[in-house]
């Protein structure tokens, strides 16, 4: 709400004391000797303009200020000058004692002065708005949001009617009105109470500044009940404000929609928006009556549609519009009279002002003859303690006499103040039932006026259409007598047209009824339909989710078998980096970052991998015939080396005997590498078994198939076959040119042992090249197996893959037939009720015609008497208001005998004051008198005392 209506409720916040609530406690200070005064209250300009003004009454008296000046200084008090100048320095001193004693109260009961001081003068016209600056909107985006955010603020707030408005308005000007009273009366409490302090010299006079700090405190929580009352009264109105401008927003969101959702001939329904404006009403002939429809209103109109009235800010409140009809001369003089009854009322406001500003005026005269009283009582208490004399006990019983008597004369002013704040405060409640009856004489006679004249030209119009038919029948009975008869079977004929017309206007009323019911039929088979509609939609989303959850199992179990396969990878890193130099780092890769999270990365990865694969399967296919050539040469040269060495075993057979334990530790040897080469075959088995796992999951790769060349090694077979190479010949040396090298036969002696071994090679390599195309075969099967297996796999993920999106293309498809049907339904449905509205609209209309017709007549007698008793009360009300008028003429008399008294009081105060002094002066001459005497006497009693010296 704050960004709708600005700075709006900052206006409202009600400024609370700065400081801190004043102790009651009193400190009394007896260490210091000298009297500080207390500050001086700082008056703000708010609280100066609404101190009131002093009349002439107190200026007759004598010389007296305001209470800005410093009336209470000790300059300006009675006897001050006196008392400072002719006493003793020793009664001086005890003065002084006394006076340090003073009861200072807490600095914070000045600092409320501003606090109260800044009261809420402002009205709330001038506050709201007046000091804001409307929001820079770079956008429509953003105004529509803040009026979004406030609408959605404002629509807990209650919207009031319009007497209840009217009343917080009053009670608003009133409760502003009190608090202006109060903080007068603080600010004046407050100067009492300073005063007080600067004069004390007494307990009656501490108590007095206790009674009156007790009275600022009960003043001070009056003003913060009337300063809490006040705020309720501006939020209320301020929330009533927010919720019919929210009810308009409303109102025009739906216009709009319904204009643009259903459009029929050319024209929308119950839309004011049109042509790209905004605000574009109807005329007022055009406009829809509002449902609160008066005794008038529901005989001139049928038709009744909920509306937002925006002149007045209230809801169906259009027929105070309406009903301004055309004047006549009646009205022109009613007029006068209510003007000349407002005229009235207004004086006697300026009246009733007046009052209690004299009121204030007489509580702050009568605060400073208290003032004056309690000055009296200090200069009696405060005289030098010496002895009484007879005079001036009888002076004291006169001044307590004449205090006395003003004591009583200042509670009977008290109670005569009351009473009339009590008078005043029923004059003003008579004031406001008074001004509430005006308003609603006057709306009274507003809807009287505009019905006399409705009538009127009915009559008139009655009336000369009837004259025009007289004379015609006239005229026709002069000029055809003779046809009478035939003028009764006219009529006969007539009143049978009409019985039949009323007997259509039933059948038409039962038609409209059938009608109704065959609607209210449809409207029901539109929820059932809805229902189906509904149930349709929850079963296609329970498929959605039931889609979804498969989806999400899918998902699932992919990403467990693309982790089985990393894991798997990760294995196989340190067996495959031996073999494959090309697999092996791409593995070792992998290993880093065996999750892959998104599709792409996973594409990317079993491509890489499956060309890695099948390079490396191409690679074993191009060595296989190698090795295959390589197996047959080795075979032969076994078989040479097998002769050889049966030949040579025959001859060392022959020449030597056969070293038993040599053999047997060569056999040992070969069997442990037997038994090494098995292990090593069985890790390889577990290396296949990896690589069919990872091809199952991995599509082949034609492309990498294609591209890949290059033949076996057999660089690891080179050891057993190759001869060693002969060097000879210095025919490079000597500038002969390149000669092939002489062949220099090394002449070595022939061993058993080194043939053994080189068999062990060959034996050996035989045995690995085996092994080696025996596991090239297995692996081409298995990875042809893989390769064809994981081509199904991605086939028929692709098709699973098609089927989930058909299948969301479908549930879309539905649920946006669902939606336009669901529309078309509510479009139907409010075309439905358009039709029951019109129907019913007509149905009224036909009733309303019907009752006209019988009933027009009786009630324009009975309106005429309406109006006849509605004069009375007028005549009665205007009479009342005269002898209110005479009451408060009363009352200014009294006024005026009392403010006459009061003069008088203040001149009988003024001879006390001048009878005082006068007493003051003699006694103190008399005091002098005596002192002086007491000094000639000394002096002669010394002159004595010396003369009896000199004698003796």
């Amino acid at each position: 709400m704050r960004r709708m209506f600005g700075n709006a409720f900052q206006s409202f916040d009600i400024a609370s004391p700065s400081s801190s609530p004043p102790n009651k406690s009193i400190n009394i200070t007896t260490s210091s000797k000298e009297t500080t005064p207390p500050q001086k209250p700082t008056l703000s300009p708010l609280s100066k303009a609404n101190q009131p003004r002093r009349t002439s009454n107190r200026s007759r008296g004598g010389d007296t200020d305001s209470f800005d000046s410093d009336v209470f200084s000790l300059n300006r008090l009675p006897f001050g000058a006196a008392r400072q100048s002719n006493q003793s320095p020793s009664t001086h001193l005890s003065n002084q004692e006394s006076r340090s004693r003073l009861l200072r109260l807490n600095q914070d009961s000045y600092s409320e002065t501003s606090a109260a001081n800044t009261t809420i003068s402002s009205s709330p016209q001038s506050s709201i708005g007046g000091g804001t600056r409307p929001l820079n909107l770079k956008s429509d985006m953003m105004a529509q949001l803040l009026c979004g955010q406030a609408v959605s603020e404002a629509s807990s707030f209650q919207m009031l009617p319009y007497e209840r408005v009217e009343r917080l308005k009053k009670d608003q000007v009133k409760l502003e009105n009190r608090l202006d009273t109060i903080n007068g009366k603080i600010k004046l409490e407050m100067k009492i109470r300073d005063a007080s302090v600067v004069i004390i010299d007494t307990t009656e006079e501490i108590s007095r500044i206790n009674y009156s700090n007790t009275k600022l405190d009960s003043l001070r929580e009056d003003r913060d009940e009337c300063q809490s009352k006040l705020f309720n009264t501006r939020i209320r109105l301020l929330q009533h404000l927010a919720a019919t401008l929210s009810l308009g927003l409303r109102k025009l969101e739906q216009q709009n929609a319904s204009s643009a959702g259903s459009t029929k001939d050319g024209r929308s329904y119950g839309s004011p928006v049109q042509n790209g404006s905004l605000l574009k009403y109807e005329s007022r002939n055009e406009r829809s009556p509002s449902p609160v429809l008066t005794r008038l209103s529901s005989r001139s109109t049928g038709t009744a549609l909920d509306r937002f009235d925006g002149p007045h800010l209230f809801a169906n409140n259009q027929d105070l519009q309406q009903l301004n009809g055309i004047k006549s001369q009646d009205a022109a003089l009613y007029d006068k009279k209510i003007e000349s009854l407002t005229e009235e009322v207004f004086s006697l406001q300026n009246l009733l002002n007046s009052k209690e500003s004299l009121i204030a005026e007489q509580s702050a005269d009568l605060s400073l003859l208290q003032l004056e009283l309690e000055t009296v009582k200090v200069s009696k208490t405060g005289p030098l303690n010496l002895s009484k004399s007879n005079n001036d006990q009888a002076l004291q019983t006169q001044l307590q006499s004449e205090r006395d008597n003003a004591r009583r004369e200042l509670e009977a002013l008290k109670i005569e103040n009351s009473r009339l704040k009590q008078e005043v405060g029923r004059l003003e409640s008579g004031e406001s039932t008074s001004k509430s009856q005006l308003e609603k004489l006057k709306s009274e006679a507003d809807f009287l006026k505009a019905d006399l004249e409705r009538e009127r030209s009915s009559v008139a119009k009655e009336d000369s259409e009837r004259n025009v038919i007289l004379i015609d029948r006239a005229r026709e009975a002069e000029d055809r007598a003779r046809e009478a008869l035939t003028a009764q079977k006219e009529t006969n004929l007539e009143i049978e047209r009409l019985r039949k017309e009323l007997e259509l206007a039933r059948s038409s009323s039962k038609s409209v009824t059938d009608d109704l019911m065959d609607a209210r039929l449809s409207v029901t088979k539109l929820t059932t339909e809805k229902k189906s509609l509904e149930s349709e939609l929850t079963r296609a989303q329970s498929r959605e989710l039931s889609g979804e959850s498969q989806s999400a199992e899918l998902r699932e179990e992919n990403l467990k078998q693309w982790e089985l396969l990393a894991t798997s990878l990760s294995r196989l890193e340190g067996k495959l980096i031996e073999d494959d130099k090309t697999l092996g780092p791409y593995l070792s890769s992998l290993s880093l970052n065996p999750q892959l999270s998104s599709s792409s990365a996973r594409n990317s990865f079993v491509q890489k991998l499956s060309s890695s694969l099948e390079s490396y399967l191409s690679l074993t296919k191009a060595s296989i015939d190698d090795l295959k050539q390589d197996k047959s040469k080795l075979e032969s040269v076994i078989a040479e080396l097998e002769t050889k060495l049966d030949e040579k075993d025959k001859q060392d057979k022959q020449s030597e005997p056969v070293d038993a334990e040599g053999l047997k530790s060569q056999l040992a040897e070969a069997k442990k590498s037997v038994e090494e080469a098995e292990t090593k075959l069985k890790e390889y088995a577990i290396v296949d078994k990896t690589l069919r796992d990872l091809f199952k999951t991995i599509p082949t790769n034609m492309e990498a198939r294609n591209k890949v060349d290059g033949d076996a090694d057999l660089s690891t077979f080179k050891e057993a076959y190759e001869q060693p190479k002969t060097f000879g010949g210095l025919g490079g040396f000597f500038g002969l040119g390149k000669r092939a090298p002489t062949p220099v036969v090394e002449e070595s002696e022939y061993s058993v042992e080194a043939v053994a071994e080189r068999i062990k090679l060959v034996m050996d390599h035989d045995r690995k090249l085996i092994d080696r195309l025996v596991k090239y075969e297995a692996e081409k099967d298995s990875h042809k197996n893989n390769a064809i297996r994981a081509q199904k796999l991605v086939v028929e993920s692709q098709e699973a893959l098609k089927t989930y999106q058909l299948q969301v293309k479908e549930l879309e498809e539905r649920l946006e037939s669902s939606d336009s049907t669901s529309a078309a339904m509510l479009e139907k449905f409010n075309d439905l009720i358009e039709s029951e509205e019109k129907a019913n609209a007509i149905a009224r209309r036909a009733e309303a015609s019907t009752l006209q017709l019988q009933n027009q007549i009786k009630t324009l007698t009975e309106e005429l008497q309406s109006c006849k008793k509605a004069n009375e009360k007028l005549q009665k009300s205007l009479d009342d208001l005269k002898e209110e008028s005479k009451n408060t003429e009363d009352l200014k008399k009294k006024l005026k005998g009392r403010t006459d008294e009061i003069d008088d009081l203040m001149e009988e105060l003024k001879m006390a004051k001048d009878r005082e002094t006068k007493a003051r002066n003699q006694f103190m001459n008399e005091l002098s008198e005596a002192q002086n005497e007491a000094s000639s006497l000394r002096t002669k009693v010394r002159q004595l005392e010396r003369a009896e010296r000199d004698r003796s």
